[in-house]
């Protein structure tokens, strides 16, 4: 007999493909989402309002380097508990997010003093666009 759980297991590797089934598998198993990345792509890519809102102006190059563009996205975006004081890049990638208008963006998953956050990054015409994400705790 299939579970609802397996059901929707099905579902996603339909929907979204084979890596989104991995990562489920293996948040199933553990409690903790394999790759946080990854689990952001996939719910963004099934959120067409997802890029809709205001980016800070981070007044840097395309070529800046990604540690020096993720400094200023937190200098510049403030938090419930104030602004990031310290933080580690722990992995960057290039990423596609599917949907309406797909498009490739800088992924970053970050440690910093209020948790795992996910910075997306992109360079728009003349300046950077970017928006953080905090990465789910495990239940």
């Amino acid at each position: 007999m299939m579970t609802v759980r397996r059901i929707v297991t099905i579902s996603v590797v339909l929907m979204t493909g084979l890596s989104a089934y991995r990562s489920a598998a293996a948040a199933d198993a553990t409690g903790i989402a394999a790759d946080p990345i990854d689990e952001l792509v996939q719910k963004l890519s099934v959120s067409p309002l997802w890029k809709n809102g205001l980016s800070p102006d981070l007044d840097l190059p395309a070529d800046a380097p990604t540690d020096q563009i993720i400094a200023r996205v937190f200098e510049r975006t403030g938090f419930d508990d104030g602004y990031v004081k310290t933080h580690r890049i722990l992995d960057t990638r290039v990423v596609r997010i599917p949907g309406e208008i797909a498009d490739s963006y800088l992924a970053a998953l970050v440690d910093t003093n209020f948790g795992r956050k996910i910075v997306l990054l992109k360079y728009e015409s003349t300046r950077w666009w970017s928006r953080v994400y905090a990465v789910r705790s495990p239940a």
